[in-house]
């Protein structure tokens, strides 16, 4: 019997009808791979973009995963919030009337129907927005029409308790959550984590600032005023209101000039509160005593081309009655004495020329220039607050450094941050920790201290008198620039007054500015000094600090209101 040799080929014992199968499989298989290959460079190639709507109409229907930190007041109350809410939108591919569904929906979400008409048309398009952040009883409606095409995502809305009493602290959010002003633009990483942030502002003090604010806006009539409060001891800002005020809900509805956090981002040349200033670098240096006489020249002093005025004549002062009284030229002739390189280097010291260092973006320095571009008469404009401009944030850090004993403090509005789980992350210096430099000794601090104790008993400052309590401070009636020509105007001013209660242990620094008064009177004392003393009395109050004046200074203050000599 023959042998057969063995066969080597794949279908060696398969039937022939069983090769066929084989044969008609693999093709089979070849086709589909190539089929989805070719599938595969259309999508990536032809028109991804398509893919990529279809992806995010996915996508966008999932909320996000972390919702935005809150911001609270030192006490723990709500001053921003992430609530959930619904947002609409739609596939044009999938709406079959788009005239019908845009007219449905602009009466049930109170929406311009063409515009919800122009965006449904467009067919190419599979997500477009109808409404974001609408009620959960409109999501509600919309749900149950159950229009073809119509769907819904969850997101979360930044809400404002406290309305736009720290609006210009807090700030606000775009639509997208994404933080645009004050802490919301500053702390947005964080707050994006769901980290919580705690303000070193007081609700409550918060009110007070801003209520006593607005009376003195409804009496003068400025065009804007700003008004702060800081802890004398630890520099936390306890109050910081501005005026014209703004709803943070709907922060597009108010003008940018409203949006302002001008205690931040305005610089002026205050005027004569920067007087205690010079006075406190000129004892520093042991040029002068508190009892130093100078000849006030009966209220007009001619210096070179230029002619020194003050508002009432004076002959020999003293240098606390130059601060009492607020001669302009008393303190011309100390600057001048001062020469430049060390009242330069005074005014370093106090912080002027240098950010504040506080938690806030878009602090503005202002203007001081270099000791080598000035000459005498910028040591005379100097001394009594002209040709250096300041912020008001940083002029209150000058005072807060004389109320703790010469030591400038960098002031501090972040009180701590906690991450979602309540965890303490970061905690603000306390008294003594936020030290930046010591600015003048305590003996000279005590010296100038007393000096605006009688700016408030005798001085120009009655009209801040606060009963029970001995306090101190400056008034401060700068002129502003000329719009239309070189030289300062004789009809706009700001209006300040800054000081700090109790006088003989300060816990609270306090300033207050107008800018602009149109309506009874523009001096510092007139205008600025009836807010710091209510400010001052019921911040007090509210922090049980015990009354420590006694009666006849009371009365002596009293009967000097209204006797103020206005600088």
């Amino acid at each position: 019997m023959q042998e057969r040799a063995p066969s080597s080929g794949p279908s060696s014992g398969i039937p022939a009808q069983g090769r066929l199968r084989v044969r008609l499989a693999a093709a089979a298989l070849t086709m589909a791979l190539a089929a989805l290959t070719g599938r595969l460079a259309q999508i990536q190639f032809a028109d991804p973009d398509q893919y990529t709507r279809l992806a995010a109409v996915h996508h966008r229907s999932e909320p996000p995963a972390t919702r935005r930190g809150s911001i609270y007041d030192r006490k723990g109350n709500l001053l921003a919030v992430s609530v959930p809410s619904w947002s609409v939108f739609a596939d044009p591919s999938e709406v079959k009337s788009p005239l019908e569904t845009a007219r449905i929906l602009s009466r049930v979400l109170e929406a311009d129907m063409e515009r919800i008409h122009a965006r449904m048309r467009r067919p190419d398009r599979r997500f477009v927005w109808i409404k974001r952040q609408v009620s959960e009883s409109r999501a509600e409606w919309v749900r149950a029409l159950g229009l073809k095409g119509i769907h819904m995502r969850k997101e979360y809305q930044r809400v404002h308790p406290s309305g736009s009493l720290c609006a210009h602290v807090v700030g606000f959010t775009d639509i997208d959550g994404r933080g645009l002003e004050g802490v919301e633009a500053r702390f947005d990483g964080e707050l994006g984590k769901g980290q919580d942030i705690y303000l070193t502002i007081d609700g409550y003090i918060q009110t007070l600032t801003r209520n006593a604010l607005m009376r003195q806006v409804e009496r003068h009539e400025p065009e804007a005023a700003w008004a702060l409060v800081l802890d004398a001891g630890s520099g936390e800002i306890l109050s910081m209101v501005n005026w014209p005020q703004y709803d943070p809900r709907v922060p597009a509805a108010s003008p940018p000039s409203h949006r302002r956090n001008r205690v931040l981002v305005d610089t002026y040349e205050y005027g004569s509160v920067m007087k205690p200033v010079t006075v406190a670098i000129a004892l520093e240096r042991g040029l002068i005593e508190p009892e130093t006489e100078y000849d006030c020249h009966r209220g007009a002093w001619r210096f070179g081309r230029r002619t020194i005025r003050d508002v009432r004549e004076h002959g020999l002062l003293t240098v606390s009655d130059i601060i009492a009284r607020s001669s302009n030229i008393g303190v011309a002739q100390i600057g001048l004495e001062l020469g430049e390189e060390h009242f330069w280097e005074g005014l370093r010291r106090f912080g002027f020329g240098e950010r504040t260092g506080v938690e806030l973006s878009g602090e503005k320095i202002g203007i001081m220039r270099p000791a080598s571009r000035w000459n005498d008469h910028s040591l005379i404009s100097i001394a009594f607050g002209q040709e250096i401009s300041t912020n008001a944030l940083a002029l209150a850090r000058a005072y807060l450094a004389l109320a703790n004993e010469g030591v400038l403090i960098r002031p501090s509005l972040i009180s701590r941050v906690t991450d979602p789980h309540a965890k303490e992350v970061f905690a603000s210096p306390r008294a003594g920790d936020g030290e930046v430099r010591r600015a003048v000794s305590e003996r000279t601090a005590r010296q100038v201290i007393a000096m605006l104790g009688r700016v408030v008993e005798e001085g120009t400052g009655t009209r801040a008198a606060v009963e029970g309590y001995r306090v101190g401070g400056k008034t401060g009636t700068g002129s502003l620039m000329c719009a239309e020509s070189p030289g300062y105007s004789r009809e706009r001013y700001i209006s300040t007054f800054v000081g700090f209660a109790p006088l003989e242990d300060p816990r609270i620094v306090v300033l207050v500015s107008l800018k602009v008064p149109t309506q009874g009177g523009y001096y510092g004392g007139t205008v600025a000094g009836p807010a710091f003393r209510e400010i001052t009395r019921n911040t007090l109050g509210y922090l049980n600090v015990p009354p420590d004046t006694p009666m006849d200074f009371i009365a002596r203050a009293a009967a000097n209101v209204g006797s103020e000599y206005n600088r």
